[in-house]
């Protein structure tokens, strides 16, 4: 048989019937997942993934992931080689790099690599590792840590980004840190803005119209709704309900600890463009540093 760059191949049971079912996700039943790839071209995937474009790289990947759901086995490697994208959000262009390390209920990030590419002012890169420990599908413990230097706008994200573009480049003052446990959830996150000159064009052309003049007024159409529509329109208003008390619940235990400082190293230059015809523009130079910490709640 022909090896192929890509495959992914096994089961994953599931109970796909209409009415209600007990387990979803049967437990006396074994996943089977294999996921290969041998140098596999991203570019294969063109611009089908979302975020991204003229993405390029080698994936090599051996994962087996086996077992019940409540008690999953998880092993081999996952890695990116040679990335390069264009960002969607920003226009700009980043090279890339990600292993992985699978072992039983633990993922392991070991290295992940982000860095600016082609024409722009600041050049620099972000590295990261981390981990994601599982029980059985459920994800109890997390730690991601990233730090370094990069640019996230230049003049060229104008046409991505038209209501704010120039250059900004960013920075950590250290790790940025993200840890979650069953009983807390921390983040550190110590940020530098190591140089900034920023346009804010006008949201709207200031030549003002007569449109304020119409006043808008909407009939009613009296449809009469069935008893089958009524009943669908009650159960998604009672679904709506209990999700709104779920989230009101989950906020109310919530325990996240936060520590969040945002400082300006290099005077950051910021243009308000108020009028483009006639060239009336707000300058503001900005320094200084903000400080944001909740501890227990305070």
């Amino acid at each position: 048989s022909v090896a192929l760059p890509l495959q992914i191949k096994g089961t994953v049971p599931i109970n796909l019937a209409l009415s209600s079912v007990e387990e979803r996700l049967p437990k006396d039943k074994n996943v089977n997942l294999v996921f290969i790839a041998k140098d596999f071209n991203l570019a294969s995937f063109g611009d089908g993934l979302p975020f991204v474009n003229n993405l390029q790289g080698v994936l090599s990947s051996d994962i087996v992931i086996s077992g019940p759901y409540d008690n999953l086995q998880r092993s081999g490697t996952l890695s990116i080689r040679n990335a390069s994208f264009s960002a969607e959000a920003n226009n700009l262009s980043y090279g890339a790099g990600l292993a992985l390390r699978l072992n039983d209920e633990t993922v392991f990030i070991d290295s992940m690599l982000v860095e600016n590419t082609g024409n722009v002012s600041y050049k620099g890169v972000m590295r990261g590792s981390g981990r994601i420990d599982f029980k059985g599908l459920d994800m109890v413990k997390t730690q991601f840590l990233i730090g370094g230097n990069l640019q996230v706008l230049s003049y060229d994200s104008k046409s991505a980004s038209p209501a704010v573009y120039g250059d900004l480049s960013i920075g950590t003052d250290g790790d940025v840190i993200f840890a979650m446990t069953p009983d807390k959830t921390f983040l550190k996150a110590h940020i530098k803005i190591n140089n900034a000159n920023l346009f804010f064009p006008p949201l709207q052309s200031s030549y003002s119209g007569s449109s304020s003049n119409f006043v808008y007024k909407y009939a009613e159409s009296g449809k009469t709704l069935s008893e089958r529509e009524a009943e669908i329109q009650r159960i998604v208003a009672e679904s709506r309900a209990r999700t709104e008390e779920i989230f009101v619940e989950a906020g109310a235990v919530s325990n996240f600890d936060y520590d969040i400082r945002v400082r300006i190293d290099n005077e950051a230059r910021i243009t308000f463009v108020l009028a483009e015809q006639a060239n009336q523009k707000l300058i503001a130079n900005l320094k200084g540093d903000l400080t944001y910490e909740s501890t227990g709640g305070i």
